[in-house]
Order: structure tokens, then sequence, then C-alpha cells
């Protein structure tokens, strides 16, 4: 798997930033505003200068060996300096109709001059919305009629036209524009990007001899070349959208008022957190529409993926880069409605971009046309359950084509997954249906036991911990590799979920801080199960804040080498079922609070220990009370040294946060699109009403999103790096996404809504399930609003909310 673009690729970017920042900061921009005209003409002429208008162009046509992902590169970049360059007009939509309608010969003659700088216009519908009749007529090898909105018309040398014949069908011709044509002006709501309408008189032009014929198939191109077009520019509204923000960020860092810069305030920090996280999530719909658009451009009949792919990076491109442009005009306040900042040129922008390729709810109903089509598809058993997309059409030589980025098993993860696909089939039942919930009809210690006895199975085959070492019985494979065995064993009918704490979190503290005796004594039966160890962190006064954890643990005076541990823990994920728990105790409150904390572990049958559950509003009791009174714990029992707990501590949050799994059940909007086919609404099925199709849009672009954000960390471990900043609004992503999933699911009930799952039926436990967990995820590890502090603090340099209890010693702080 590889999510990302390629070095040589970001070499490019890099260059064409350095040149647009020099050659075309905002200013630029705001001088065609200021004072009319058609295009930055010296900026223009330098990036095909540097190559940029030959990018996937054919090389007999002056093109350059580069394609789909460069250009998408290039827009970008163009998008963050809001150049003012006929990109758009002549790359995304003329040259490529040229390209999928033009003979050789004809791609010869038209783009050649596109690579040294020639500027092509593209008159026919932006919106796709062909109402034939109103196409100018072609006749006798001329051209008649009206063009009523032409992109960078005023500018444009050559042009292609969709027209109408003597018979009325459609037919895409290609024009110098050199007589009979009559150009006027109109004013835009960005006058940076100009617009023109057409008239023509008698102007020559010739068909593209290659288009599949007149009718149906240049409609059909039309449509292509309108999924190309919507990817390119979506590029263009992602750097619009982080330029924006930056501005914002940069802004809100300087200004004061009351005394503190306005970025420390929360309300702001959690304004610009929430725009992070929106372009964060367009930039991975872009990615995936660049890597749709590079495989359409490698196979002659086109990619599956690209319609799918286009409208999501159209809409949550839109959405981000109007989101970035209204909320960082409003974090200037009164500056930022003044002619002189430059906030109104990103608002500008971005809503003559959202509007230029047809509306966004016109690109949210064909992504839900698509979606509708791949309940149909005969599903594929790979990652591609996990997204909904079909699997790529094998070229000639059923091989891909090559394209840097891809989602498919290298060699050595395919043979991995036959592995897992094999053992799990030998040794597990697969599941009825894909949101079938295990051991339904179990008891809560019935399901613990199966999960223990399942844990064991795993663990003697080499699954139970796939990225431990091997010198502590794991496999001393890959995050990929895990995500590969979750993925394969979420088709089976076994218990899931439950050592996730054990193995996930208590273990690598173990493991990384405890001495070489506790390790040798308790790595090996937590890994098969026999013992299940909890995490005693939190507390009724330390959720969010563990600095404040209250529970001591002071030494024995009695002559004992240990220590007295006296407290309450809360929270605890299956204390009850729980051997040993890894608990974080404050040693020394003469030290700031974060300093004084030592982590033991103890045995929870230890006199002393009384586990509570505490009955959540589900009915189910997975967490717990866990009270210590004076229970004794051996020195032996400590966990790094004293006064390290924080630092223990931290070991097993990283350990959670970079462990890969799924974040969502997988194919929560096929489940969703499936209810909405089967529950009629006003007369028909209510996946035939806009307003559900539009809902269960937006729910792809969260969950699919959701998957294209792990792919881009799964990259960036596989390339050896730590993940990106783009994972740190997932957990409220996701927990947002189950929570409106099952809204949804229950509003379609109508009044039926009112009945639990026990009523409704098996396939409404898990809608049951999870609209009384998603509550629960948006406060574990860390609420909403404590996940946008941390990537407004952490991600964009904002300063920290003010602190009292910095550097001050833990017995001094009011608790």
């Amino acid at each position: 798997m590889n999510f990302d673009f390629s070095d040589e690729q970001l070499m490019l970017r890099d260059e064409v930033r350095k040149y647009l920042v020099n050659e075309s900061p905002l200013k630029a921009a705001r001088a065609l505003l200021e004072h009319g005209g058609t295009h930055d003409a010296a900026v223009w002429q330098g990036l095909a200068d540097l190559g940029v208008t030959a990018l996937m162009l054919p090389e007999a046509a002056g093109g350059i060996g580069l394609g789909a992902l460069e250009l998408c590169v290039v827009a970008e970049e163009v998008g963050r300096q809001l150049s003012p360059v006929p990109l758009a007009s002549t790359l995304y939509l003329a040259a490529q109709v040229v390209l999928l309608g033009g003979t050789e010969a004809q791609q010869l003659q038209w783009l050649a001059p596109v690579a040294g700088g020639a500027i092509g216009a593209f008159a026919a519908p932006l919106d796709g919305i062909a109402e034939v009749a109103r196409f100018p007529r072609y006749v006798g090898g001329r051209l008649q009629g009206d063009v009523a909105l032409v992109a960078d018309g005023l500018a444009a040398q050559w042009a292609v036209v969709l027209a109408a014949t003597e018979t009325g069908q459609p037919l895409w011709v290609v024009s110098a524009l050199t007589e009979g044509l009559s150009r006027r002006a109109l004013r835009t709501l960005d006058a940076a990007k100009p617009f023109a309408g057409w008239r023509f008189d008698g102007t020559p032009a010739e068909p593209l001899a290659a288009q599949a014929g007149p009718g149906a198939p240049a409609l059909q191109l039309l449509e292509r070349v309108r999924d190309r077009a919507a990817v390119l520019l979506a590029f263009e509204q992602l750097g619009a959208a982080d330029a924006a923000l930056e501005m914002a960020a940069a802004y809100a860092r300087e200004r004061k008022a009351f005394g503190r810069t306005i970025g420390s305030y929360q309300g702001i920090k959690h304004k610009l957190a929430d725009l992070f996280n929106a372009n964060q999530l367009a930039r991975v719909h872009c990615y995936y529409g660049a890597w749709a658009l590079a495989m359409d451009a490698a196979l002659p009949e086109g990619a599956r993926e690209l319609p799918a792919g286009a409208a999501a990076a159209r809409v949550s491109a839109a959405q981000a880069a109007t989101q970035a442009a209204h909320e960082g005009l409003h974090v200037h306040g009164g500056m930022g409605v003044t002619w002189e900042m430059d906030c109104h040129l990103f608002m500008r922008r971005a809503r003559q971009q959202a509007v230029m390729l047809g509306h966004e709810h016109q690109w949210r109903e064909r992504l839900a046309a698509e979606l509708e089509a791949l309940l149909d598809r005969p599903e594929v058993h790979s990652h591609r359950e996990v997204t909904g997309v079909p699997a790529v059409p094998a070229a000639e030589n059923n091989e891909a084509p090559a394209v840097s980025m891809d989602f498919d098993d290298s060699p050595a993860e395919a043979a991995f997954r036959a592995e897992c696909r094999a053992w799990l089939a030998a040794n597990a039942e697969p599941k009825a249906r894909p949101d079938a919930l295990f051991g339904a009809d179990l008891s809560p210690a019935q399901r613990m036991q199966a999960a223990r006895d399942w844990q064991d199975r795993k663990a003697a085959a080499g699954f139970g911990a796939i990225t431990w070492p091997q010198a502590v019985g794991g496999r001393g494979g890959t995050p990929i590799q895990e995500l590969i065995w979750r993925q394969e064993e979420g088709h089976f009918n076994v218990p899931t979920g439950v050592f996730n704490v054990s193995l996930g979190m208590v273990m690598p503290s173990v493991m990384a801080h405890a001495t070489p005796a506790v390790r040798e004594a308790h790595v090996s039966p937590a890994l098969h199960g026999d013992h299940l160890w909890c995490q005693l962190l939190s507390e009724p006064g330390a959720g969010s804040d563990l600095g404040m954890v209250r529970t001591r643990a002071e030494r024995c005076t009695d002559g004992r080498e240990g220590w007295l541990l006296n407290g309450q823990k809360v929270w605890t994920s299956l204390a009850q079922f729980a051997q040993y728990g890894l608990v974080l105790a404050r040693t020394d409150p003469g030290v700031p609070k974060f300093e004084g904390l030592t982590t033991f572990f103890i045995d929870m049958a230890s006199l002393g220990v009384s586990v509570r559950p505490i009955r959540q509003i589900s009915g189910e009791a997975e967490f717990n009370e866990v009270f210590l009174e004076n229970v004794f714990v051996p020195d032996t029992q400590r966990v790094g040294a004293e006064g390290a707990g924080w630092k223990v501590t931290l070991t097993g949050l990283m350990s959670e946060r970079l462990s890969i799994g799924g974040v969502l059940p997988p194919e929560l909007w096929r489940m969703l699109a499936q209810m909405l086919r089967d529950t009629p609404f006003q007369g028909a099925a209510a996946l035939r009403d806009g307003r559900w199709r539009e809902r269960l849009a937006d729910l792809y672009l969260a969950a699919q999103g959701l998957w294209l954000l792990q792919c881009r960390a799964l990259t960036a471990l596989g390339k050896g790096r730590e993940p990106g900043p783009e994972m740190s609004g997932a957990k409220n992503l996701a927990a947002h996404t189950v929570q409106s999933f099952a809204r949804l699911a229950i509003d379609l009930q109508g009044p039926r809504g009112v009945l639990a799952a026990a009523e409704l039926g098996e396939q409404f436990a898990l809608v049951e399930r999870l609209w009384f967990g998603a509550a629960g995820m948006r406060i574990a590890g860390g609420t909403d609003e404590i996940v946008k502090n941390s990537i407004g603090e952490r991600v964009l340099g904002l300063a920290g909310e003010p602190r009292t209890d910095k550097g001050v010693p833990f017995s001094q702080l009011s608790t």
C-alpha cells in the first residue's frame, strides 16, 4: 500500500510552490481583482517553462512523461496561491476532451501548443446538464449559436465545443477561434477567474474524430471529462483551504485580546481545529480521487472508481474550502471584512469554485447514485469491502497499470492475507451477515471465556499479537499485517476487541518498563488470554486530566518492602474479569502533578481490592469502579522508576493510538443504503428520496474518509515514519459517524424506532449497540473538546489554555 505521492512528485510540488510563492503571491490575484485583465501572463508562461502545461500530454504532443498525479500536485499549489492562471479551462477541461476524443494527429495539432502555453477553453455545459437544443449548431464545418458561460473565455486561443449536428445529435468539435466569434466579458464573484459569454457566427471547427460517434457517447465523454476536472479542481480547493487555515492560525497566534492571544481561547482553538479536520478529510478524498484519476488515464476503458472518487473529492474539498474561507475570515474579526485584508480573496475563490462544475447537491447525488450501483455489484473479498469500491479492472496483461499510489497488497502482504484466510477458515465459522454480533445469546461470563479460548488459539498460531517481537511470543510483524488480520478476522463469527486494552495498552508498558522477571512471568499468560489485564487510570476527579490522580501509594512502615495503595479508580474496562491491573498512583504530592506519579501492577484478587460494575446506558456493565483500601503491593510490582509513572502511562497511550484497526464496523454505508432500499418513504423506497440520499453520501464521506486516513497512517508506518497529524481528529470523526448512522437508522423506522432490537430483529442489534456506544466514544480517550484543544495547540501551534497548576506542587493544588 502506498497512499501518498512519490518522492519525485513531492519534489515537483516543492519546486512549483517555490516558484508560485515568489512569482504569484496573493497580490497577483488582487491585481486582477482591482485592475482587471484575463490572467497573469507572466506566471502562466513561467508555469509553461517549468513544464506544468505539458502534464498529462502525450510525449508526441510535447508532454514530458508525467501524468495525472503530477497535475494534482500542481493544482494544489495553484490553489494555495489563488494564482490567476487558466489552468482549469486549459488542462482540466479542454485538453482532457482532446485526450479522450481526439486522434493522435489531433492531439499533436491541438495539444502541442498547450505545452508551450496556449490557452484553451471548454464551451460545454459545466454542470453536465446536456440540453442539446441549446447547443451551438455545427453545420458545414462551421459553428453557429451561443455558449452562455465559458471559463477563461476572453483569453482562450482555441476551444473544444459540444455542439449539435443538423439532425440534433451532440458532437464534440474543436476550433482555433480564428473568426466568427464574439466574446462578452461577464462580471464574476472572483474577478481573478474571469468568464465570458460566446456567440459563434460561422466559426470554423472540426469534429474530434476519435470520439465513438455521435449521440450518447459524446455525453458520456462529457461526464468523464467532468469527473477528471472535478478531481483536479478539488486539489485547487484543498490548497486554498490549507492556505486560508494557515492564515487564520497565524493571525490567532499573534492577535491579542483581553491580555492574551486569541488562539489561546477555546472558542477560536476549536473553530480552527474543526477546519483542520475538515481539510484532512478533504485531503484523503482528494488523494483517493487522484488515484482514481491516474487509473482512469491508464486504462482505455476508464476506471470504475473515478465517478465516486471524483464526487467525494468534489464535495469534501468544496466544503473544506468554503468553511476555511468563511471561518478564517471570522477569526480575523472586523479586519477580515476589509478590502485590504486577503481574507475575501479566499472567500471569493471558494464560492466560485464550489459551483463551477455544478453545485454541491448535484455532486452528492452523483455519489449516491454510484453507491446505489455498488449495492448490486458482487463484493470483493479484500480491503475494498471496507471502502465499498470494486476492484480495479485489470489490464490486458492481467496486471494493474503502474501508478505510484496503490491500495493493493504487496506480494508479501498478499501471502500473509492468504495465510490468515486459510487459518480462519479452518478454525472459525464465517459470519452469517456482515453486521452479526458474536455471542448475542451468551452471558458476559460466557463471552469472556470464549474470548480467552479464541485468544489462546490465535496466540498458538502466531496471530495473537502480530506486531510484538518474536522473543515475547509475537510474530514480529508489521502494522499493515495487523490490519490485514483484523480485516480478515472481521468476516468470522469470533469474539474480538476483548483484549485491546490488555494487549494493546498495558502489555506494551510492561514490556517497556517492567523488570525482566515481571516480563518473564506475565507476558506469555497475557498473550494467551489466561490473564486479562485492566488499566487503572481514570478517577472521579481525574479523567482527561490524568495529572490529578489522587490514589496514594505510600511506602510501608511495618518492615515490609512495598507500598500501600488507597484510592478509587473509575471507568475501568472489564475489571470484573481481570486477573491483574496496572495502577497509576501518586507517590510524591510535594512535586508538580505529573512528576510525582508511579506505576504499579496489582493482583485484582488482592485483599482490599473491590470491583463494582458501572451499569451503562445500554444496560450492560463493561466499565467498573475499583476501590483500593490499604492494598499491599510489593516493590517488585513497581513498573518503571519511582516518579516515572507518567512516562509509563504515555507508553500505553501511544501504543493505543498507534494500534491499527477498524474504528468503524465495515460496510456501514452499505448497511444504511440497504435499509433505505428496504424501507418505504412517501410512496417509494427511501433510497429514492433526495434527502435520504444526501445523508447516505455524507455517511460514506465520513466512513470512507476514516479508512483513507488509516491508509495514510499505514503508508507512513510502512516507510518507517510516524503517522502525521492527519489522524489527530479521527477519533472524533469516528464517534460522530457512528452516532449519525445509528440515529439515521432509528429515524428511518418512524414510530417503530421506539422499539428495541429485541422487537425489531437481529439486524438492529448492531444499530442499538452503536447508538448507545457512540455517546461513550465521544468521551473515551479524551472528549471532543480535549481532542480539539490538542489539535489547536500541538498541530496549529496555538497557545495553551492558561494553567494555574503548572509547576505547582500537587499538595498545593485545590482538589
